[in-house]
């Protein structure tokens, strides 16, 4: 009795939790779980369970195994980061000109390992002629080689152009190789030119020496000066200095006729076929346009080739490809050479014997170039003077003269040329048949 403090209120009664009944699975590797909300029968609850679908459900069988390898569960990929590669610096030490020129070149050239078999053998199947000369004319230079050596860092990345050429550099005498194969290409067409121009200077000095038709217009200058010398004291020659050829072209008559003109009508009346004059020095022109002097030097160049060659071939390994096929080059051209040298000894006796043959004095007339410069210019001037009907009759005759020497080729003519003492070994059969058809018409 009394207002006294209410007692506390009951505990709350707790309600067991409702346990699963079926077994736990155990799984053999993790798997994907599926995310659901369970539901799980009260078994004090029967005649309610009794009412839902789930009491009436039996699982199916399915094999553990064969699930989970279906559905197991991926690692977690950890995100990738953006990793930005950084690109080695490329060094260069070509200039700008230099590395546009040697990127185009290698564009069209095969792999440095390529080039470095074909270097082995001399192997024309693996490097064109046009090649080797690219790879001449564009090897490393002494100044980039040195630039080249200053990066000390062998782990250094080079441009494509650099590294090309410092691959080319690396391969074993790589540089006298290149420029062997290159003068062996260019060898015989080098060496036919030089005896081309043996023919023409041969040639050219002989029909000096020989040819009637020079005696027959020297004769008429030398006839024609006295005459016009008369009574002075420089009248009654017996011959003149050459010099004088320059200077008859300007010389006119009082028609304004050149003294050519004059002396071509005179010849024209004792020779008929006058028209033929210019034709007969054809090859005193072709002599003049092919300077001696420039012939010798070529001479040189080409002779002081070979003992360098002999040399660097020798220091090669006996099994070298390379210096089997340089050694026989070398032995198979050194008479070739030996034969040029002869025919220039021989041409120069023979042009101090038209030097002495003609009074031309050695101090104006010391290289032959000089003398058949001077017989050329005058006999285009004589061709200059000759009449329109001459001319004409020139052109015909060039024409049948250079069919008739093509057709009048045969092997006596050859063993002809053999006998003559012409010790030129110049496969150049047309070049015999001209000679051959020149002497016709000298006769």
């Amino acid at each position: 009795p009394g207002c006294g403090i209410p007692p506390p209120p009951p505990p709350p009664i707790l309600v067991p939790l409702v346990q699963p009944t079926k077994p736990k699975i155990k799984l053999p590797q993790k798997v994907k779980a599926l995310n659901w909300t369970r539901i799980i029968l009260n078994p004090n609850e029967k005649e309610q369970n009794k009412k839902s679908i789930w009491a009436n459900i039996k699982e199916q069988h399915l094999k553990i195994d064969e699930v989970c390898k279906l559905f197991s569960s991926k690692p977690i990929e950890k995100k990738k980061e953006n990793v930005v590669k950084k690109v080695p610096l490329e060094h260069t030490f070509l200039n700008p000109a230099r590395t546009q020129t040697v990127g185009i070149t290698i564009a069209k050239l095969p792999s440095v390992s390529e080039v470095s078999m074909a270097l082995d053998d001399m192997d024309d199947s693996l490097l064109t002629e046009g090649q080797v000369e690219s790879l001449n004319r564009e090897y490393i230079r002494p100044e980039e080689i040195e630039e080249y050596k200053k990066f000390k860092d062998p782990s250094t990345v080079f441009a494509k152009q650099e590294k090309y050429l410092i691959g080319l550099y690396s391969i074993p005498d790589s540089k006298e190789k290149l420029k062997i194969w290159f003068f062996i290409i260019n060898y015989q067409n080098r060496y036919d030119l030089i005896n081309e121009r043996i023919v023409y200077n041969k040639t050219a000095v002989e029909i000096l020496l020989t040819s009637d038709w020079l005696k027959l217009i020297l004769s008429y200058i030398l006839t024609l000066g006295n005459i016009l010398n008369g009574g002075t004291n420089k009248g009654q020659a017996d011959g003149f200095n050459l010099d004088i050829l320059k200077k008859l072209p300007g010389m006119k008559d009082r028609n304004g006729k050149s003294i050519l003109t004059y002396i071509i009508q005179n010849i024209k009346l004792v020779k008929k076929d006058f028209s033929n004059l210019t034709s007969h020095f054809e090859m005193v022109k072709l002599a003049a346009n092919s300077p001696f002097s420039i012939l010798k030097t070529e001479c040189v160049n080409l002779s002081q080739n070979f003992p360098n060659i002999e040399k660097f071939y020798k220091n090669l390994s006996k099994n070298d490809g390379f210096k089997l096929k340089a050694g026989k080059f070398v032995l198979e051209t050194k008479k070739e050479i030996d034969e040029i040298n002869k025919n220039l000894e021989e041409i120069e006796k023979k042009y101090k014997d038209l030097r002495l043959y003609l009074f031309a004095k050695q101090k104006d007339y010391d290289l032959p170039e000089k003398l058949f410069s001077l017989f050329n210019n005058f006999f285009s001037e004589m061709d200059k003077a000759m009449p329109t009907e001459g001319k004409e009759k020139k052109k015909t005759f060039v024409r049948k003269y250079e069919i008739g020497a093509k057709m009048n080729i045969n092997e006596d003519d050859h063993q002809k040329n053999k006998n003559s003492g012409n010790n030129l070994n110049l496969n150049k059969i047309l070049t015999m048949a001209i000679q051959h058809r020149r002497s016709q018409i000298s006769n």
